[in-house]
């Protein structure tokens, strides 16, 4: 059979045929809805696969990922919890009505819980109440959600129910994703709080985000408040002298402080920053700072004097001082290299004490060999300085005993470096307390023993040690 010029163009007649009968009759085309997302649209828990659907929804982020409690963590684990929430569709879920009409139960406005920090707790709570509500449809004022096309509004008790029932499917399981994605130390530390984000048994979602948003969040109003206080108590010892990162760190703290705040709240930067610059070692910086400062006062300065003219005359010393070798930086203490410092230091303050009741013991003794309270009378074989087995004994949980006229008190803190053992010092101490007294004292703090006393003392150790 002959080829016709359409077949030759590589045209099928039928097709031809069918396009010259949907032109001629106007037959409409259905082209069908195609999703790639399962859960982009509502589900029924009476069906298998919709279980299945909703069980895989519930599932938390990898165990890498998941969430400690901790500030400094939250921002990244809010990024990567955002895409799981988005990868269900429960992003609707977050958008809270603020704001109603009189002639409409429609909210009139919607705020994202994820973007906005102005909302507040009592409307978050009012907006789930309005999903977990049982009211009929003439009873209820106020819907959680709008209704645009091509979903209605509800008309009757069925239509509002199952659009309930749906939107709690969506908390639920938005609720169980985020408690399954913080790990399990961090859930055991909110579970006293479990009430505040559960409704009829069930984890909400959007109760536990705003529960973490309110405790966690580190760009809350407490956590730009707490960065302003350092801005205003920096001293340049913690930066080892150096002027350079004292700026870097200033304008972190500058930035951060804009982000939770806004631009232009916080002006008080320049106060702070002389104020840190007096902490200064070197002399001819801090006194062209004070030269600096003197003319800021007065008004001598330029109108739109801020903290980036400060910096650049800072930074202009700084380097003039660095460049001809009259900058001297000082090493930044690390607090493990504190705490080992302070170990020695109690450690040797034990030593100390326990000379000094040797020494008693040999006062009372006579001054004749090893007598008294540490005495080795019957124990030849017992080494110089070595504590006499008796003083671990405590069969009965004595808390004092009274020993060759020496008052003794059962001790069990950790300044002694061998086990509890019955201590001879009237203010002994564990290492922590030890601490805080020192530190307290390097505060100039009053301190219950007398200075002279304690001199006195450790001379006496010192000689005992030294023969």
């Amino acid at each position: 059979m002959p080829r016709t010029r359409l077949e030759f163009q590589g045209i099928a007649p039928s097709v031809i045929l069918l396009q010259g009968i949907f032109r001629a009759k106007a037959i409409p085309v259905t082209i069908m809805a195609f999703s790639l997302n399962p859960f982009d649209r509502d589900l029924n828990l009476t069906d298998k696969d919709d279980r299945k659907l909703f069980k895989d929804g519930c599932k938390g982020l990898k165990e890498e990922n998941k969430f400690d409690g901790k500030r400094e963590s939250y921002v990244n684990f809010m990024k990567l919890i955002k895409v799981g929430l988005e990868s269900i569709k429960a992003m609707e879920c977050l958008m809270i009505g603020t704001a109603w009409v009189v002639t409409s139960p429609q909210p009139s406005q919607l705020l994202d819980l994820f973007e906005n920090k102005n909302i507040k707790k009592e409307q978050i709570k009012e907006h789930c109440d309005l999903v977990w509500a049982n009211t009929d449809h003439a009873s209820t004022p106020r819907y959680f959600r709008t209704f645009t096309a091509p979903t209605v509004a509800p008309t009757d008790d069925a239509t509002l129910n199952d659009a309930r029932n749906q939107r709690k499917l969506r908390h639920v399981m938005m609720g169980n994703k985020i408690w399954s994605s913080l790990k399990s130390k961090y859930q055991l530390e909110i579970l006293p709080n479990v009430d505040e984000f559960k409704y009829q048994g069930e984890f909400d979602g959007v109760k536990l985000l705003q529960h973490m948003r309110d405790h966690v969040n580190p760009s809350t109003t407490i956590g730009s408040a707490n960065m302003k206080d350092e801005v205003e108590s920096k001293n340049l010892s913690k930066f080892g002298q150096n002027i350079g990162q004292y700026h870097t760190w200033l304008l972190d703290a500058k930035a951060r402080i804009e982000r939770d705040e806004g631009k232009g709240k916080y002006n008080e930067y320049l106060r702070s920053m002389f104020k840190t610059y007096e902490t200064c070692n070197n002399k001819e910086f801090r006194e062209a700072i004070k030269d600096e400062r003197r003319k800021w006062i007065t008004g001598r300065l330029k109108q739109d004097y801020d903290l980036k003219d400060l910096i650049e005359t800072a930074n202009l010393m700084y380097n003039n001082e660095v460049a001809t070798n009259n900058w001297e930086y000082s090493q930044v203490e690390s607090s493990t290299s504190k705490q080992k410092s302070e170990d020695r230091f109690v450690a040797l303050n034990a030593t100390v004490e326990e000379l000094k009741l040797q020494i008693a013991g040999k006062r009372s003794g006579g001054g004749g060999g090893r007598s008294g309270a540490n005495s080795g009378a019957g124990d030849p074989n017992r080494k110089r300085g070595e504590m006499p087995p008796w003083r671990f004994v405590n069969e009965k949980n004595e808390k004092t005993m009274i020993k060759d006229d020496h008052t003794f008190g059962w001790c069990d803190n950790d300044c002694h470096r061998q086990r509890p053992m019955w201590c001879g010092r009237p203010n002994c101490l564990n290492k922590a307390d030890f601490r805080a007294k020192k530190k307290s004292e390097e505060d100039g703090q009053k301190v219950e023993t007398g200075s002279n006393a304690g001199k006195a003392d450790f001379k006496i150790a010192l000689a005992a040690m030294m023969s």
